[in-house]
């Protein structure tokens, strides 16, 4: 009944529900949080934003990504939440992944300078994931700074480490 609920007032737009709806994101069950990251898309309320920043970090994939889609759902206007949440330190590698997923999506031409500067993370897959929305959001200049960050990190890229 509760993800029939969700549905409905997430079809309905209702704005004045979203504290309601919110809470849903930490419910035990992964229909009902899936049900709530959609219902707030359809809704399409940039007050939602913060509460999907944090499901983002849930451990089913299913839930971060219904969320990241709620996230760069068409002009919901997150691209300022969004880099102030891939800048703040306490963040899992698996929200920063999506953080920088979103922002590629989003195409977020202010996210350039804090994706270059993950092309240096120590995690792997976070630099992975920035050089990708790089090239999603500036296909001209990503090979470039692809390439300086590699020469940065001493890796030319020409050497193959496996033999």
């Amino acid at each position: 009944a509760a993800g029939m609920a969700l549905r409905t007032l997430g079809k309905w737009h209702m704005t004045n529900a979203i504290p309601q709806i919110a809470p849903f994101l930490t419910h035990s069950k992964e229909r009902n949080r899936i049900f709530a990251a959609n219902a707030l898309r359809d809704i399409g309320d940039i007050h939602a934003a913060p509460d999907l920043v944090r499901a983002l970090d849930d451990p089913y994939f299913t839930v971060r990504k219904a969320a990241s889609r709620a996230l760069v759902a068409p002009g919901l206007g997150t691209e300022k939440i969004l880099l102030q949440a891939l800048v703040e330190r306490d963040r899992s590698v698996v929200a920063r992944r999506e953080l920088i997923r979103c922002l590629g999506t989003l195409h977020s031409r202010k996210a350039i300078p804090a994706l270059r500067k993950l092309l240096a993370d120590s995690d792997s897959m976070v630099r992975q994931d920035a050089a990708q929305a790089l090239r999603a959001i500036d296909p001209e200049h990503a090979e470039r700074w692809l390439k300086d960050a590699k020469l940065k990190d001493g890796n030319d890229g020409d050497k193959n480490p496996g033999g």
